[in-house]
């Protein structure tokens, strides 16, 4: 997938996902992608239409953050914990040894660049019962020591998650 890609609807997003991570079934992936949609949980990157009934489009990021936040899903998480997940995919931690200089995408956006690079991208989600969830995307895996009381760490491989769809859409 290129910035100039089509966007994708719900219905073929969740077809995409299925025909490539082998993820349940059509319909079912795309009934959680609108209940996703539907609590805010996930964002596309635009919207067609007016009124009541718009239809959410999704590009290269909006698909690669909705796969994500559906492997989420799948742990029984909230909607405000998915919502906090969403918004913590755009915290990077630098740890790549770029060029000094040279310009490198923030955010979500540079992961994605790495993934297309053959990089390992992890995203790393902390749970407390008792603080506001966080997260950070990073080259490794960085669990919090288990001598903090209370936290979960929910590490995701997103390279493993994203690249099939990335490739894909490359390929096509």
């Amino acid at each position: 997938m290129t910035d100039s890609m089509e966007s994708m609807t719900v219905g073929q997003l969740a077809a995409h996902i299925v025909n490539r991570l082998g993820r349940n079934t059509e319909p079912f992936v795309a009934r959680q992608l609108r209940t996703l949609l539907q609590r805010d949980s996930i964002t596309p990157a635009d919207r067609t239409g007016e009124g009541e009934v718009r239809t959410a489009l999704f590009n290269e990021e909006a698909m690669a953050r909705a796969s994500l936040i559906l492997v989420l899903n799948s742990y029984g998480l909230s909607h405000d914990r998915l919502r906090a997940a969403f918004r913590c995919l755009d915290n990077i931690h630098h740890d790549d040894g770029g060029e000094p200089g040279k310009v490198r995408k923030r955010g979500f956006a540079r992961v994605l660049d790495g993934i297309r690079n053959g990089e390992e991208w992890f995203f790393n989600f902390y749970l407390s019962p008792s603080v506001e969830p966080s997260g950070i995307c990073s080259r490794n895996p960085q669990p919090v020591p288990a001598m903090v009381p209370g936290y979960t760490t929910i590490i995701l491989p997103c390279s493993e998650h994203v690249a099939p769809l990335l490739d894909s859409v490359a390929e096509g």
